[in-house]
């Protein structure tokens, strides 16, 4: 390549930049509330580094729950959509997590279908 053609890549790689700024970095998904309701058949799983995975019963009303159960707020579970909360070096949301799975009580999160099974946490609480 010719210094010239290089000069005019580089040119036009400037002009796209100040016009549409750097490339965006992955974004995470929008993530959706949930409520569940502890106890029932809940099972977690926990890893040294603060991970969790707890496994639940899918609610099939919005906003209803039984022991056990997390359902959308605005939906109950579609079929084939995940039933493991994923939460990673949180070691307050895996306490929060667990005391509501322990206790038996109502607890909420916000997550997204990654895709491979699990629905990521994104936030704890309403």
């Amino acid at each position: 390549m010719s210094s010239t053609t290089l000069s005019f890549a580089a040119a036009i790689a400037a002009v796209a930049m100040a016009a549409f700024g750097p490339a965006p970095a992955e974004a995470t998904p929008r993530s959706y509330p949930l409520i569940c309701q502890g106890a029932g058949n809940m099972v977690a799983s926990i890893k040294s580094n603060a991970s969790i995975s707890l496994r639940f019963s899918p609610g099939r009303e919005a906003s209803v729950v039984r022991a056990g159960e997390c359902t959308w707020i605005d939906r109950g579970f579609r079929d084939g959509e995940p039933n493991v909360l994923s939460l990673s070096g949180n070691r307050r949301g895996a306490n929060y997590l667990l005391d509501g799975m322990l206790s038996g009580n109502r607890f909420y999160v916000h997550g997204y279908n990654d895709g491979n099974g699990r629905l990521v946490i994104t936030r704890i609480g309403l």
